[in-house]
């Protein structure tokens, strides 16, 4: 359980890092491109496995890093504008509810066990994501927009069923290089989107510093992520993930940033207190 409770707080820690950029004036889109620079050279400099560029091209995973790197960094940016255009709420929501695509992998494709009080803590755990998510909101949500949170929906569940099958099927040892592949991949798309957006100029030193910063955070969140799921089967792992994620970084947003707590949230971080201990349980 330490790589979980690791990777609760390393993708916590990243919540909160991208809540005190505006009050920092970090850019978020060239913070992001850092990030994923930094988590690469990160990658390579802990790395005491010298492995080559040849090796690293002929190794089986490979082609998952090539696919993993890009949808990240998409992911980040499908959030963004869905927000912008749909929404906070039903992006949240959108992107908290993918936990569905690799839990049905688990069962699906790795075999994974499924016992009643699994089965009733991991529809707690969606019951307790969507309640934890809501906001009140009185924006209308236009339906041509809706595709945008489904997209993430997709992407995000895609990515980590990518991420899972690589662990289970191709990664041995070489975790290291394979997230620093997946990582560089991702930083040469955040590049080309810079370029696209005419924002490769006038970066300010908060931003690198943010880039930065969450870059070492995002690397051990990826890397305990892969711990993690070598050790518990996925359709345990990622609720219990998700679940305490999104409880944790709304009693943080109460606490630190004042932010308010409707009574559907309180009651879906009940749920999901609740949905972590059946799950646990089994």
């Amino acid at each position: 359980m330490t790589f979980l409770l690791l990777v609760i707080i390393a993708s916590t820690g990243i919540i909160i890092s991208f809540k005190l950029f505006p009050r920092y004036k970090v850019d978020r889109d060239q913070a992001i491109t850092i990030n994923y620079l930094t988590a690469s050279i990160f990658g390579i400099l802990t790395n005491t496995a010298h492995t080559s560029l040849p090796e690293i091209g002929r190794a089986d995973w490979f082609y998952f890093a090539l696919l993993v790197g890009p949808v990240l960094i998409i992911g980040f940016y499908l959030f963004a504008l869905s927000a912008q255009m749909a929404g906070v709420a039903v992006t949240a929501i959108g992107s908290r509810m993918s936990v569905v695509i690799p839990v049905l992998s688990g069962f699906l494709l790795f075999g994974d066990t499924a016992g009643p009080t699994k089965i009733a803590g991991i529809l707690l755990a969606l019951v307790a994501l969507y309640l934890t998510s809501k906001k009140e909101t009185t924006k209308k949500i236009e339906k041509k927009t809706l595709f945008l949170p489904l997209m993430l929906f997709f992407a995000a569940g895609f990515n980590d069923t990518l991420i899972k099958m690589a662990q289970e099927w191709y990664i041995t040892n070489d975790y290291l290089e394979f997230l620093s592949t997946a990582f560089f991949f991702a930083f040469l798309i955040g590049v080309i989107l810079l370029i696209f957006k005419k924002k490769l100029r006038s970066i300010s030193f908060s931003t690198v510093a943010g880039g930065i910063i969450v870059g070492i955070i995002n690397f051990g969140s990826i890397l305990f992520l892969l711990r993690g799921l070598a050790l518990i089967e996925v359709s345990t792992f990622m609720p219990l993930y998700n679940v305490s994620v999104v409880a944790l970084s709304a009693l943080i947003g109460y606490v630190i940033f004042k932010e308010r707590i409707s009574a559907l949230n309180w009651a879906g971080i009940a749920l999901a207190i609740l949905s972590i201990l059946l799950i646990a349980m089994n």
